[in-house]
């Protein structure tokens, strides 16, 4: 799942120190910093990037 930052709130990935951005990062569902922090409002759960057609084709071959 893609989280994203929320206006207002500056929230920095455990693991890699990252800021979580607009662009989001993804995350595991299960894990409990994630999910309480969607719970508290901190970050919303974002879109996932959809795959593009020419990415999908190119691993056919």
């Amino acid at each position: 799942m893609r989280v994203v930052s929320v206006p207002g709130r500056r929230i920095v990935d455990p693991v890699t120190r990252r800021v979580v951005d607009e662009r989001g990062i993804v995350v595991n569902p299960h894990d409990p910093h994630w999910t309480r922090l969607i719970d508290d409002g901190d970050v919303a759960i974002g879109a996932d990037e959809p795959v593009s057609t020419a990415d999908a084709e190119g691993e056919k071959e």
